[in-house]
Parts: structure tokens; sequence; C-alpha cells
């Protein structure tokens, strides 16, 4: 049962997409959050840009293949996931291992401790859809009306530790220790307007010193899920199996509407953003766990996963049976400095904390570097940094370019490392893909 955790907490996307919230697609992995006109996350990012984003010659700008991107994050507890392993085949099979129960007890417990308190693995994938995200210029009203399309998934996997106990009349291990995994599925559909705000007479349009604003509004369809899984449960089973057939059973989906205000000064040089996601701050519930276990077949994996859940919410305290995912209203300010006419500075910072959908605390700041050439071939480079001022407080080092004018590809490469079947891996990793119009 090797990458355990890796199949558990990626498990839930492969039944309906390949692919939220925490991650930025195409080149925004990068160059982060910033009103950037080479990016039509950028729109997504802040609406006010929506006014900027389309040259003004045309009237049209869309993009004409998905924008994708994954990241995945893992705890500090060296190897964790071998020594889970370890621990399953030696319940499974006490005679798997020469060590004494005494030795399986002491070394265990002492692990077990640690995963409870830093094993943890969270994925995010994000999938920005093609047409119809696009964004419209219109001269007779001013303004500026967009339309895009995401789907994003984020799953979180945890460790709730309970003591490795022997039974010396039968010779085998017992424990309550539990794979906890938090996910979500978000599918949306935003609408966008902006329009100048204030500027000099008869210079709509243009890119010097113009004050923008924009709002949108994000129609969302959230699924939510959680659910425990006891090792003792598992039987020889593969743990990715058990949680794909568990997953329906305690899935919640709702809908939701976010409001999302932006503005952005555009001067000659220099551009300033600020943007409030989320001003309304929708809720999602997700789906109960641990309650009415007796409704359930006994003798059966539901049954056990449903009281082994009870037991951690009633006797430790550590899971609620009821959890709502508020998509708190969040700050964040960006900046954009043309450092000559082809070499460009940015940074964002998000101004207070906020939870993702699973539950994690992150507060972000980037910064990011980007060259322009000229030629179609590697049009650009670019490379930064960013780090998380909340939760872990993890930082990632950042990089990509463009192929052939329309194809984005970035890497996100993390700061800090752990060990991972024996080999050192940073604890953030990325990728992301996008193919969308530039000018």
């Amino acid at each position: 049962m090797k990458k355990i955790i890796l199949i558990a907490a990626c498990v839930n996307f492969s039944q309906a997409i390949a692919g939220s919230a925490g991650v930025n697609t195409g080149s925004s992995m990068t160059m982060g959050p910033s009103s950037s006109v080479y990016s039509m996350q950028s729109a997504t990012n802040n609406p006010a840009m929506s006014s900027i984003l389309v040259q003004d010659d045309q009237a049209w700008r869309f993009s004409y293949f998905p924008s994708f991107g994954i990241s995945s994050e893992i705890g500090d507890v060296d190897n964790f996931s071998d020594d889970l392993d370890e621990l399953i085949d030696i319940i499974d099979d006490p005679a798997s291992t020469q060590e004494s129960a005494s030795q399986i007890l002491s070394r265990f417990n002492t692990t077990l401790e640690e995963m409870g308190e830093s094993g943890y693995l969270k994925t995010t994938i994000g999938v920005g859809l093609p047409l119809p995200t696009l964004i419209h210029r219109s001269d007779r009203f001013g303004s500026s009306f967009g339309i895009s399309a995401s789907i994003r998934g984020q799953a979180g996997l945890r460790v709730l530790d309970s003591a490795l106990n022997f039974d010396e009349q039968n010779g085998t291990f017992s424990t309550g220790t539990s794979l906890y995994l938090k996910s979500g599925i978000e599918r949306s559909v935003s609408f966008s307007y902006s329009k100048p705000l204030l500027e000099r007479a008869n210079l709509r349009f243009t890119r010097n010193n113009v004050l923008y604003g924009g709002v949108s509004a994000r129609v969302i369809s959230m699924a939510l899920s959680k659910q425990v899984t006891p090792l003792q449960q598992l039987d020889g089973r593969d743990v990715s199996n058990v949680i794909k057939n568990e997953y329906d059973s305690n899935l919640n989906e709702s809908l939701g509407v976010g409001l999302n205000v932006g503005l952005v000064w555009d001067a000659v040089r220099y551009r300033v953003g600020l943007t409030i996601d989320n001003l309304n701050s929708p809720s999602f519930d997700y789906g109960d766990i641990g309650t009415n276990c007796q409704t359930r077949e006994e003798n059966t994996v539901a049954r056990s996963n449903c009281e082994a859940a009870a037991q951690f919410i009633q006797e430790q305290g550590a899971l609620r049976a009821r959890e709502t995912h508020t998509m708190s209203a969040r700050t964040r300010v960006d900046g954009l400095y043309h450092l000559t006419d082809r070499w460009i500075a940015t940074g964002s910072v998000d101004l207070a904390e906020y939870n993702d959908i699973v539950g994690f605390e992150n507060q972000w700041v980037h910064v990011a570097t980007s060259y322009e050439f000229d030629n179609n071939i590697v049009p650009s480079i670019r490379a930064g940094l960013q780090q998380n001022l909340a939760g872990e407080k993890l930082g990632s080092f950042n990089f990509g370019m463009n192929l052939f004018k329309y194809v984005s590809l970035d890497f996100e490469y993390g700061l800090e490392s752990t060990s991972v079947n024996g080999s050192s891996t940073p604890r953030r990793f990325g990728v992301a893909l996008g193919v969308e119009e530039r000018f």
C-alpha cells in the first residue's frame, strides 16, 4: 500500500474531474494575483482589470483552451507515509515484522503522536474552462463585461492519532488511529462588469492615469465531503477504494453566490490594485459525520467509519459532526511596475488570514518579475517567490515561461523540505499550464 497518502488525497477527483481554492492557474502560479495584462486570470483576480485587458483597437478578448494548475503540500513528518503503511501491514499481519511487541508499541506510539500533530497532505487542483471565458468592451456603454467558468477541487488528509495496543492473548495489535479526509469540488460561473471611474477628458480606455472599478458575481456550486477511515478497518483493502466507496455517503451539495469588488489605478509605468473577494461571505455545509450510526448496517465499512468519527467527536473533541465552510471576505492589494518597456516587477499581499475549503490557514505574499523577449518561441520568462504568513508558513520559488506565444508553463518548488520514501522532497510543489491570447 505504498503512497497511501497521495492516493487518498487525490482519489475523489478521479471520479468526475481532473481538477480550490489556493492554486493559481496558468502564468499566475509565478506572477501571483497581480494586475498583469498578459494573463486573462487577472480579470478573475480583480474584476476591474476587465477594462484594461482588451486592447484599444479591439472589442473582445477570450481564452481558447483551459488553464490548469495543481499544487500539493505535505506535513513535516519525515517518511510518515512509509511508517503508516508499515503499521497497517503489522495490524493486518503481526507476523510480518521481526520486532517484539514492546518495540513495536514504543516505536509506533511515538510515531502516531507525531503524525497526529504534523501529519497531513493537501492537494489543490484548478481548471479554468475555455469559452465562454471572454471579455467584451463596449464603447457605447463605456464599460467592459466578462464571463468565466472554472472547476476547482481541494483535498486535505490528516492523521487522527490514537494509542496502539497489543492483545497478548490473541497476539494482535489494535488502534483507533484514523485517516481524516476533507474535500471540496467547486464549480462556478462568474459575471463581471467594469468601467473607468476617474479619467482625463477624452482618454477613455487609455492606459494613462485612469482609475478603474469593477464588480463580479460568482455563482458557486459546492460539493463538500468529510470522512473518517480507521486503519483498523482497512483489513487489507486498498484505502483509495474504501475512501472512494464512502465518498458519496457524506457528500453535501449546495449553491451560493460570492460578490467581489475591485479597483485598479493604471498609470504610465505602474499599476496598483485593491480587491475584496467574497464580500458577502457565502457559506456551504459539509456532510455530517458520526451521527445516527445505528441506522447503518452492522459490520460494514460505513458503520465502522461512522462509529470511529463519533468517538473522535465525543471522547476527544477532535472533530465536529456538523461543519460549515464560510468563504470569508478577504482584502488583497497588488502592484506592478515597469522597470523597462520589457521588464516588469509585481507583488501582492493578503491583508488578513482566511481558511481554504479544507480548513487550512492562508495569507499569501507574492513577489515576481517577468521579462518579455522579441521572439515567438520563448516570448517571456518569469520567476517569483511566495510565502504563506499563516498556518505552516511555507514558502515557494516559482518560475515559468511562455512558449510559442500562446502557451504558458509554470512550476512551484517549496523552500522547505521533508523526507518521503527515504528521499528529500519539497513540502510544496506544483505545476500550471495555460493557453490564451497575449498582447
